[in-house]
């Protein structure tokens, strides 16, 4: 871990630390039929700010429309390792040049219930950043990024709900509501990386 700036390394250690016990309800179940995808999970130091990056999904997509993820997709026959498959996906989805990325681990896989999904995050260091953008218009709306200060603000963590069914962490910042698969990961990386507290008095956001 020592060519990660000092601000990743406490993420980092999570590849080496962070146990299926340690994710709970959120750990991939024993199905070896499930379907096996992986995220990427891509950290940067941009205008001299950490910063995570993220895509917003197409409004045409069957599962999680228009709702903010980080890169990722199915595994492929054809990809060696999760690793493999998730810069893969960075690359059609964003643009993004593998070789600029830093493999730094993999984390345990979690399970993505709706959608039958067992996923892969994997964690990444952008050595060397480059312009991205919505390469694969028919599955990413948008790619941004978000600086982790915004994202630890306990100003800016919330719960959010959707009806009976559904109540988890999220993140709401300049309008953009991370939640969901992406806002629970999310969660479980800032905390038990140490960087956040768990907060019982957020503020709730409904969703459709």
């Amino acid at each position: 871990m020592s060519n990660l700036p000092s601000w990743l390394q406490p993420i980092g250690e999570l590849t080496n630390n962070l146990t299926a016990t340690d994710l709970g309800e959120f750990a991939a179940k024993s199905r070896p039929d499930a379907k096996q995808a992986a995220v990427l999970i891509l950290f940067a130091e941009l205008e001299g700010s950490a910063s995570l990056l993220f895509t917003q999904r197409s409004s045409n997509l069957v599962h999680h429309p228009s709702q903010i993820a980080f890169p990722g997709g199915e595994i492929d026959v054809t990809d060696l390792t999760a690793s493999d498959a998730a810069l893969r996906e960075g690359l059609e989805e964003v643009n993004l040049n593998p070789e600029s990325v830093y493999v730094i681990g993999e984390l345990p896989k979690v399970e993505v219930a709706v959608s039958g999904y067992q996923v892969v995050p994997v964690l990444a260091y952008w050595e060397q950043p480059h312009q991205v953008f919505a390469a694969n218009v028919d599955e990413v709306f948008d790619v941004f990024t978000v600086p982790i200060e915004q994202l630890v603000a306990d100003s800016n963590r919330v719960w959010v709900r959707r009806g009976d069914k559904y109540k988890g962490p999220g993140f709401l910042i300049n309008q953009r509501l991370i939640w969901g698969f992406t806002g629970t990961l999310l969660s479980v990386i800032l905390e038990e990386a140490g960087l956040v507290s768990d907060l019982v008095n957020r503020k709730e956001v409904e969703v459709d």
